[in-house]
């Protein structure tokens, strides 16, 4: 427990060779058109990882550039993909949920 917790809770002084990592979460719009909501689940399901990676695939140089950017190649992300349907309006119940 002491060296988990000093990895996660590192204390005052406490030197280590410990790792940076960061965790970003992209949330975007997913438009699901009444055409898509009517296919079969496996259907649907290869149509969704068909868009998130076109998604992935057209925000990637835009991440990889801000990254550099700021000095952080060498550190470990952990992208979090969150697609949302109307995300307009879902977008500020989801955050102050998210945030409570």
């Amino acid at each position: 427990f002491l060296s988990f917790c000093k990895i996660k809770c590192p204390l005052t002084g406490f030197v280590s060779g410990l790792d940076t990592a960061f965790a970003v979460f992209v949330l975007y719009n997913l438009e699901i058109d009444k055409k898509e909501k009517t296919r079969s689940n496996s259907v649907f399901r290869e149509w969704l990882f068909s868009n998130i990676k076109s998604e992935i695939t057209r925000m990637l140089p835009s991440i990889l550039e801000r990254i550099e950017r700021r000095g952080l190649l060498g550190h470990a992300f952990y992208f979090y993909l969150v697609p949302f349907e109307q995300m307009d309006e879902n977008q500020k119940e989801v955050l102050t949920k998210v945030v409570e």
